[in-house]
């Protein structure tokens, strides 16, 4: 064969092996698909403290200020958000409260899935000094086996400030998560 050929040869088999790579790999790698939403890092801490506003989340059926709670299947998840302003100036800080759960539908599995059950966006303006407890009526009850993570973000900040958890009870019935449409009003105190 001639040098020519040979070069040739050479060529359309690397052009065809580039393009049966190029047809059959997929658009992106990312496994969840192009990301939407900035990522923001999430710390696991009881408050959030913007601009001199500290902002928090309390479950109304425990008489405890701890942030792991077990609560009982079927049990309504009412909440309350704390704000409290300790600066010398008057706060005006958007927040957003986010309600994420575990996937109930099959509750032995080995892989845990979260999912944005419930969220609440809301702008609290505070004087100097002021304090103000927010209800959030979420309208879920947890399910047998559940577990709930509760984030408050502004900004660029997020916290995982509450963490709800249904212990597993047998025998197992296969529940749908609920999904509660975002900002329901809140009744402010």
């Amino acid at each position: 064969m001639r040098r020519s050929n040979v070069l040739m040869l050479t060529a359309c088999a690397a052009g065809s092996f580039v393009m049966s790579v190029a047809i059959l790999s997929p658009p992106r790698l990312d496994a969840d698909g192009p990301s939407t939403m900035p990522v923001i890092p999430i710390v696991d801490a009881a408050s959030l403290k913007i601009d001199g506003v500290e902002l928090s989340v309390r479950y109304i059926g425990s008489s405890t200020s701890e942030r792991a709670i077990m609560v009982e299947t079927g049990t309504p998840l009412e909440m309350e958000l704390v704000a409290q302003n300790t600066a010398d100036h008057a706060g005006n800080v958007p927040v957003s409260i986010s309600m994420s759960g575990t996937d109930a539908s099959n509750p032995l599995s080995r892989v845990i899935r979260y999912k944005e059950l419930w969220r609440h966006d809301e702008t609290i303006a505070l004087a100097p000094g002021e304090s103000r407890t927010i209800e959030l009526p979420t309208g879920i009850k947890i399910a047998n086996g559940q577990s709930m993570m509760i984030n408050l973000t502004s900004g660029k900040e997020a916290v995982s400030a509450l963490h709800l958890a249904a212990p597993l009870k047998f025998p197992l019935t296969a529940t749908a998560p609920q999904v509660v449409a975002a900002n329901k009003p809140a009744s402010g105190s």
